[in-house]
């Protein structure tokens, strides 16, 4: 009762033996531990990549919080887009013995069914809403275009550019569906591009509107700051 922290033991038998244990140099095996309990006290976070604030921010807040209730936290960091990797690292999490996982993806949402590992640990889909029924959490991004799409309209643009990361993003597929429907019936022209992995500057160079564009529209913020640092420079 005393090694793992159960029942209620007096001062002194906690004394007599921690006295004993450091007599015999004994030390508790952690991995025989966690197989008794099924788990660890260690929490995963499957993210993209370490270079976007919207990820680094998570990840710092995630961490943060797990520590501050006795848990340690594992980065895992895929190939971006790949089902197949992030599949993989999850089987990883689960060999861990993790207790549960947060899953920042940018493929898995787009199965039909939830990974296999997911029946094993808890897991939470963070900003892409899968297509099967977990647990999920978000924001609203169809009234987040929404909004935007009345903002354009309150400025006056006619002309907009929409540029998002890939409409196999759910939460892209919804900030575009909100801001398409705040436009509708306006006689606002939206000319949409998706940026992809790579060449989002190149692409939005290549928009043949771009000179007659009043706005350009982003889903994320990296975006925006990409189109805002190509079109002064160009």
């Amino acid at each position: 009762n005393v090694l793992n922290g159960r029942g209620n033991v007096s001062s002194e038998k906690i004394r007599l033996v921690q006295e004993v244990c450091r007599q015999l140099g004994y030390v508790p095996n952690e991995r025989a531990k966690m197989l008794r309990q099924g788990h660890a006290r260690l929490l995963g976070a499957l993210l993209p990549d370490l270079n976007t604030k919207a990820y680094i921010d998570f990840y710092l807040g995630f961490k943060a919080y797990a520590e501050s209730h006795g848990y340690g936290v594992r980065q895992y960091i895929p190939r971006p887009g790949s089902q197949d990797a992030e599949a993989s690292f999850l089987h990883e999490a689960q060999s861990d013995m993790v207790s549960g996982v947060a899953l920042f993806a940018s493929a898995a949402h787009l199965s039909t069914k939830p990974p296999a590992s997911a029946r094993e640990m808890p897991t939470l889909y963070v900003e892409q809403r899968p297509e099967f029924e977990a647990d999920y959490i978000g924001f609203d991004y169809v009234q987040a275009g929404r909004d935007l799409g009345r903002s354009v309209l309150a400025a006056g643009c006619r002309r907009v550019i929409l540029l998002v990361r890939s409409m196999k993003l759910t939460s892209d597929r919804d900030f575009s569906s909100g801001f398409m429907k705040a436009l509708e019936g306006s006689g606002c022209q939206v000319f949409p591009l998706q940026a992809g992995s790579l060449g989002r500057h190149q692409n939005l160079l290549q928009v043949p509107e771009l000179p007659q564009t009043q706005a350009v529209v982003c889903s994320q913020l990296e975006l925006a700051h990409a189109a805002r640092d190509i079109l002064s420079t160009f």
